[in-house]
């Protein structure tokens, strides 16, 4: 940042402090989420595939399997699985894990908006929004024991 002092205009600054990659040289970007970074056509190709299950087995029992997702894009995974675990008649959510969960307050305000949320009516779990009880499961342990215990289960 002294590097910056001094200048007559701070949104303007010599292109020598951009910074660059050491083995290519091409100007760094910030990790974000775009069309190029993690959007692309592969992603959307993929998206369409997940998309197409679901409708095809929208029916079916499916269980949405939450593993070491973080509270960064909860648009990505975490918010839709809450809604088509609540949408779906025979859906269930599972998250794993959720000691990892650094911001725990973060995850309730993800919800906050609803009046059933965790955040607002004392769900059991902070990471398990009220509308979803009795169809999620939110466990708080080694993920290769939580996995045996899902599988060995019966229902």
């Amino acid at each position: 940042m002294k590097a910056l002092d001094g200048l007559d205009d701070p949104t303007m600054f010599p292109s020598d402090l951009v910074p660059r990659c050491p083995d290519c040289g091409r100007v760094m970007t910030l990790w974000v989420r775009d069309y190029h970074f993690l959007e692309g056509s592969h992603w959307q190709q993929q998206v369409d595939r997940y998309r197409s299950f679901l409708k095809t087995h929208r029916d079916e029992r499916i269980l949405f399997l939450e593993l070491g997702v973080g509270d960064m894009t909860p648009n990505i995974i975490k918010l839709p699985f809450w809604k088509m675990t609540e949408e779906l008649p025979h859906a269930r959510y599972v998250v794993i894990n959720t000691k990892r969960v650094e911001n725990k307050s973060a995850l309730s305000e993800l919800c906050q908006a609803s009046p059933t949320c965790c955040a607002h009516g004392g769900s059991k779990h902070p990471t398990i929004p009220l509308q979803l009880q009795g169809k999620a499961l939110a466990l708080d342990e080694d993920l290769a024991i939580a996995l045996h215990r899902l599988v060995t289960y019966s229902a």
